[in-house]
Order: structure tokens, then C-alpha cells, then sequence
């Protein structure tokens, strides 16, 4: 299972909750991933727009930072996760 696809899952799975907590629950530590393997997917994700919310800051085309409190998966997302991570 790619990056991509394992923070897609999480944030599915997160969004399902009655209270969901994304910035909390869907950590680099928690999926077990580097600081730039998870900035790197949560920009993938959102730029095939799956999901919508990260405010993501680049300097010089990299990613300096990702602030995830107003992630959340769009219908795009949801389908995809239906379709090929379930």
C-alpha cells in the first residue's frame, strides 16, 4: 500500500467517527511514516483532490509545512477509498 493510499485510508476511516479529530489521529508517528513522506502524500492526495482542507506551504516548489486541523476527504476520496482500499 503506497503513502498515499495509507493516509487516504486514515482520514476515511478518522471521517466515519462521530467526532473526528484529523490534526490529532492521522499523525507522520501514527502511520509510521518520516515528516516528508507524509507531507509528500498529503500534498499528492490533495492535489487529486481526494481530500480538501490542507494548507500547505512550499517555498521554492518544496513543502515546508502542512497544517492539518481542516482536512477532510471529498466524495472523490470516499469513492476511491471504496473502490480500491476496502
Amino acid at each position: 500500500m503506497s503513502n498515499e493510499d495509507k493516509v487516504l485510508l486514515a482520514i476515511f476511516d478518522e471521517s466515519k467517527k462521530d467526532s473526528p479529530n484529523i490534526s490529532q489521529e492521522i499523525t507522520k508517528e501514527k502511520l509510521n511514516m518520516d515528516l516528508d513522506e507524509f507531507n509528500i502524500a498529503l500534498k499528492k492526495l490533495s492535489d487529486l483532490e481526494l481530500i480538501k482542507g490542507a494548507n500547505i506551504i512550499l517555498s521554492s516548489g518544496n513543502i515546508v509545512a502542512v497544517f492539518t486541523k481542516n482536512i477532510s476527504i471529498t466524495d472523490t476520496g470516499k469513492e476511491y477509498v471504496s473502490k480500491n482500499l476496502l
